[in-house]
């Protein structure tokens, strides 16, 4: 726990550290931010999915299954806008299956940083598309690991007042086998389907 929690921080600081300076820079080559109402503004919000497993059980190192299980995901994102085209943002998701996932319980922790590009349409709704990377923190069968997470998402902004609305699809891609005992799940990947609610400050 404690070096998920370092993770956090560590992903927060870098686009804490990163947006002045790039504010800055914008506001320099304008002039003001007239031509990116958005630029500089840091936003807090929650998020919540539905998340797809695609994982596999190992029993004495022979695939006993393979397949997909669901869970629900949540979670929380901070962040802030580059340019009224580019947002980066750190998000703390996690996902717990409700009922035993492969006889277990699985415990899933996104520690992650994306940067989107939302496309102008002249219009309150923007699709978006980005990419991801940073950490995951698994958990089953008494046993945990930190892995590498990497993907992408893309979906709809709707913007209303200070209020930012998504909803999108994130695919993230990993390689980890958890278990101390007979019985490893490997992870190869997940893909959520989520909304979240933002406030722009």
């Amino acid at each position: 726990m404690n070096k998920f929690l370092a993770a956090s921080a560590v992903c927060a600081l870098s686009v804490a550290t990163a947006v002045p300076a790039f504010a800055d820079a914008n506001q320099e080559s304008d002039g003001n931010y007239a031509s990116s109402s958005n630029a500089g503004r840091m936003f807090f919000g929650v998020e919540a999915g539905k998340t797809t497993v695609s994982s596999s059980l190992k029993v004495d190192d022979k695939t006993w299954s393979d397949g997909e299980e669901t869970a629900n995901q949540y979670g929380v994102r901070m962040g802030a806008y580059l340019s009224d085209y580019v947002r980066m943002y750190v998000n703390v998701n996690q996902l717990k299956n409700d009922e035993d996932y492969k006889d277990d319980e699985l415990t899933s922790r996104d520690v992650t940083l994306s940067a989107d590009y939302l496309f102008e349409t002249g219009l309150p709704i923007r699709p978006f598309i980005g990419i991801t990377a940073g950490g995951n923190y698994l958990e089953y069968d008494d046993d945990s690991q930190w892995a590498a997470v990497y993907g992408g998402q893309a979906g709809f902004l709707v913007q209303v007042g200070n209020f930012d609305i998504d909803a999108g699809y994130r695919y993230l891609k990993s390689d980890q086998e958890v278990g101390k005992h007979a019985a490893k799940v490997t992870v190869d990947d997940t893909q959520t389907p989520y909304v979240s609610v933002s406030y722009k400050f």
